[in-house]
């Protein structure tokens, strides 16, 4: 389940979640689509999973809580963003953030 017009990285995105999505029945444009948002993310993208209301997508930023940009974070998410979740990653390294985004994805 591959697209000839996808670059090798984006391709590399769209197995890893082509696999996760193989027991639903989701197109595979929405799945391309998904891969190619995933890659042009500026921030680094640190996971990926399934969950309730459609797809997390983890990125961690190199910032503290103050100087977060969200509109910067979301702005290669198309759709509907259900959740963000904001997590320092801890007491010694305030400034460095796991923010989960929440997507619906339709037929999952």
């Amino acid at each position: 389940m591959t697209s000839s017009n996808l670059t090798p990285e984006v391709e590399a995105v769209f197995r890893k979640i082509s696999t996760k999505l193989a027991a639903g029945k989701v197109p595979t444009k929405t799945i391309e689509s998904l891969s190619k948002e995933i890659h042009s993310s500026k921030s680094e993208v640190i996971g990926i999973d399934i969950c309730q209301m459609g797809i997390c997508i983890d990125v961690e930023l190199e910032q503290s809580i103050d100087e977060i940009d969200l509109k910067n974070v979301l702005k290669p998410f198309s759709g509907e963003i259900q959740n963000i979740e904001i997590f320092p990653l801890g007491i010694t390294l305030p400034e460095r953030l796991r923010v989960r985004i929440t997507k619906s994805i339709e037929n999952l």
